[in-house]
């Protein structure tokens, strides 16, 4: 049984998300951001922070600087009394954060304002200082 912010962890969908960060902060602590979303749902800025948690780069390649990393796909497993959140991006790379809790935190972009702001037929009034 899911637990400890694990079973929110389940829920959400990272796929087609571009990994901005993912590092070991502490002895225990895993910290992801990745910008997740898509053009009808909108995008927002995923964080998680993993507790009692130790990163694994299960595949070379990963964390090339200057390398997007967009993610393919993501599973959770359960593994004795921890949790392994595996995941694989493109181009290259797959890495396993197992961990004991979760922390998610996510911040909606305002791409809707944006968006009505280009999809007006006539461009808004300027004004010239002169």
């Amino acid at each position: 049984m899911l637990h400890s912010g694990a079973e929110k962890l389940i829920e959400v969908n990272v796929h087609d998300g571009v990994i901005d960060s993912l590092g070991q902060v502490d002895h225990d602590v895993v910290e992801l951001r990745a910008l997740i979303g898509d053009s009808q749902v909108g995008y927002e800025w995923f964080e998680a922070s993993y507790f009692g948690a130790c990163l694994s780069v299960v595949e070379a390649g990963f964390g090339e600087a200057g390398t997007a990393f967009e993610v393919l796909g993501d599973e959770l497993k359960i593994q004795d009394q921890s949790f392994v959140h595996s995941v694989i991006t493109w181009p290259r790379g797959e890495f396993d954060i197992e961990f004991a809790a979760v922390e998610l935190t996510f911040t909606l972009l305002v791409v809707r304002i944006v968006r009505r702001l280009f999809a007006r037929e006539e461009p808004p009034a300027a004004s010239i200082n002169q």
